[in-house]
């Protein structure tokens, strides 16, 4: 795994800027696989964030669209919309946070971050490939 100085160095500034745009510079500048950048780049955020106060706010939205009631004075004088924005499930190898953008497994401050099936299923068949690798005798 690359150390938190490592990920700060590659990731730098990457706050400013779209998360794409981030994780691309990081392929070009250290010759990296795009999936690789990814999960560094949520490493990086996880921590980051964490550090920054910015993971411990609400997961609830408060929408500001406010009514006022014109027919009955025993309506409520506001309406507040609340949407949900992710939800945390807890299992064996650590957090797993559903959101908009995908899933992310989060583990010690280590981050697996997916946005679809496929990616899943790409990374999952890159460690099957790994280990038929390492069986094979070819590394020992």
């Amino acid at each position: 795994m690359i150390s938190e100085e490592n990920l700060n160095k590659m990731f730098n500034g990457a706050d400013n800027i779209p998360k794409e745009k981030a994780i691309k510079k990081a392929v070009e500048n250290y010759k990296i696989s795009e999936k690789t950048a990814t999960s560094y780049y949520y490493t990086w955020k996880g921590k980051y964030m964490k550090d920054n106060n910015k993971l411990n706010a609400p997961n609830v939205v408060q929408s500001n669209n406010h009514t006022e009631p014109k027919e009955s004075p025993k309506e409520p004088k506001a309406t507040l919309k609340l949407d949900i924005v992710g939800v945390n499930l807890k299992g064996e190898n650590g957090t797993y946070k559903l959101c908009k953008n995908g899933l992310e497994l989060v583990n010690e401050g280590q981050i697996l971050a997916f946005e679809n099936k496929q990616q899943w299923e790409d990374f999952k068949n890159e460690i099957d490939r790994a280990f038929e690798y390492g069986k094979s005798g070819k590394v020992f």
